[in-house]
């Protein structure tokens, strides 16, 4: 038993003999980082991710695998290398355009949302500009005008006058494009589901229709007056009773949205300070809680940081 606990002895003294002799702690194997190759015979080169300590890589691994106080699983470690490869100057529409918040995290992409608001005295294109998080980013892309039912109407960029506002969804538009909202949104509140809701008093009169449109004689326009009166306000909703005959032409021609645009897109404040832009994705982007929002220009210079 003895003789075994020497020879484990000798083989210990053995090893440490030639440690030294071959450069013990001077060897830059000794002090090296993580290698990408095999380390291999002194003299031969092999490839290294960095010194332990570097502010980059080496930094992450040193503060979480090798004992940093503040751990972070690899998915938080690859969102913040993402951040790193990001990290840009400030943008010239830094305190212009801010992230103000909306819905996040929830079960349907549909429900999410975040909103852009603007101040200052310049107007701003915003198409192109990314909004990403730790682990997942989108592009503003371009939206209409003015978005017709049968979808017409040509893609332009979305530029947001002072004071506007933009809500950014997640999921597809209703109207399978983004677009702006006009004095005849409220047919479209009436009809679909948004996040934020549309009003759907949002849109003319039906009375005031009637005294602007209205072709007919004096005595069906009573009879069609007193109908409209009977109804709830609510743009689209003509649901009084039954509707007179003279009164059924004009309800289905101007009473609705693609009526309501004919009748209005030329007039003075139709279009309106709100875009509803929409990412077409299939599932929802956003951390529900305790995540950080960064918006940058095309350029990719920061132009704001949303906590929540």
């Amino acid at each position: 038993m003895r003789g075994d606990a020497g020879m484990l002895l000798g083989i210990f003294v053995f090893i440490f003999i030639a440690w030294i002799a071959t450069g013990g702690p001077a060897r830059p194997i000794s002090f090296a980082g993580p290698y990408i190759t095999p380390v291999t015979d002194v003299g031969e080169r092999s490839e290294g991710y960095g010194s332990i300590g570097d502010t980059t890589i080496g930094k992450f691994y040193s503060d979480t695998i090798y004992g940093g106080n503040n751990y972070l699983s690899p998915n938080e470690l690859q969102g913040q290398l993402n951040d790193i490869k990001e990290d840009a100057a400030d943008s010239t529409y830094k305190n212009s355009v801010q992230i103000s918040g909306g819905r996040f995290g929830g079960e349907d992409e549909d429900d999410e949302y975040v909103t852009l608001t603007t101040s200052g005295n310049t107007s701003v294109d915003i198409t192109g500009w990314v909004i990403r998080s730790s682990s997942k980013k989108a592009v503003v892309p371009q939206g209409k005008l003015i978005a017709w039912s049968n979808g017409s109407g040509a893609l332009i960029n979305i530029v947001l006058s002072p004071g506007e506002t933009a809500y950014i969804n997640t999921g597809k538009s209703p109207l399978n494009t983004s677009f702006k909202e006009n004095a005849c949104s409220g047919y479209l509140g009436a009809r679909y589901d948004f996040t934020p809701s549309i009003s759907y008093n949002a849109c003319p009169s039906p009375e005031d229709e009637l005294r602007t449109f209205y072709t007919g004689d004096a005595n069906s326009y009573v009879a069609c007056k007193t109908y409209l009166e009977n109804t709830s306000g609510e743009c689209g909703d003509t649901s009084g009773g039954v509707a007179p005959s003279s009164c059924r032409l004009f309800i289905a021609e101007r009473l609705n949205y693609s009526g309501c645009l004919i009748g209005h897109q030329n007039d003075t404040n139709f279009i309106l300070d709100t875009w509803r832009i929409y990412l077409n994705e299939r599932d929802p982007l956003w951390r529900g809680r305790d995540a950080t929002l960064r918006l940058y220009d095309s350029s990719g210079n920061l132009v704001d940081v949303y906590e929540y």
